[in-house]
């Protein structure tokens, strides 16, 4: 079943290697599902397995977030007022970089949790204790790239990194396949791709062409994103602006929610 929660938080924070201390945005909670199987003889159960879901926000207002460590991160206990250990049936990891979420402005971060055992009954608290690892961005740089023909595509390089870019021949239909149509690049990126902050279309004077991006993939390291662009444009060169250090900071949550269970 699923439950509402009031929740109350216990938060301690602290940062590791040469990242300097500071006050911190303590955490939300902005989930809590309790997912139990109804006995089968009644037949409605709407879910395949039990446990606890929760979403914690953790906010680092001078940093930028590039993603959540998922190997670093620890998790210490996961339990209920009653002594239930929550992660005593947990096959899958309790967090996941692929499924949290960050912001626009890479300030913030939802970070799911999961665990597989559900609070004994008559719970009324649940106590999860973990140290959850931010990668964030160090030493911003900016590279600008040399124009290249759109139609013949290019392998660029920023820093020790790389990008093709390459003009998306299937874009178009055979509706829209005329000279004023959008052109549609696909921007292909590995892992480290994320570690790009900006990137910036420049027409041949270096002025900045005006691009959209509906949309981006990921497929296993690599990352494709979509920009159209003018149908005008034929040349282009390319303004990144991105990290060359990754740098981990540790946050130490403590947090408390109140449940409430038959």
């Amino acid at each position: 079943m699923r439950l509402a929660a009031a929740i109350a938080l216990v938060f301690s924070a602290m940062l590791a290697g040469a990242v300097d201390a500071a006050d911190p945005v303590p955490p939300t909670i902005t989930q809590l599902h309790i997912d139990k199987k109804t006995p089968e003889d009644l037949h409605v159960n709407l879910v395949d397995t039990e446990g606890v879901h929760c979403v914690v926000v953790l906010a680092e207002p001078d940093q930028y977030i590039i993603g959540v460590d998922e190997e670093a991160s620890k998790l210490t206990s996961a339990t209920d007022d009653k002594g239930t250990d929550l992660t005593e049936n947990n096959r899958n990891k309790w967090i996941s970089r692929f499924f949290s979420q960050i912001n626009k402005s890479h300030h913030k971060v939802a970070v799911p949790m999961a665990f597989a055992t559900v609070p004994a009954p008559g719970a009324t608290t649940i106590h999860v204790q973990a140290d959850i690892v931010l990668n964030c961005g160090r030493d911003e740089k900016t590279d600008t790239l040399k124009a290249f023909d759109l139609a013949k595509g290019a392998a660029a390089q920023y820093g020790t990194h790389s990008l093709e870019i390459t003009l998306d021949k299937h874009a178009l239909t055979f509706s829209d396949a005329d000279d004023k149509s959008p052109q549609k690049l696909a921007v292909i990126l590995n892992e480290r791709g994320t570690w790009l902050k900006t990137l910036e279309f420049l027409d041949e004077k270096g002025t900045a062409i005006k691009a959209a991006e509906p949309g981006s993939m990921r497929i296993g390291d690599t990352i494709t994103r979509s920009f159209t662009l003018p149908s005008d444009v034929k040349t282009i060169g390319v303004r990144v602006t991105y990290y060359e250090k990754i740098e981990q900071i540790h946050r130490a949550v403590d947090v408390e929610m109140t449940i409430g269970l038959p």
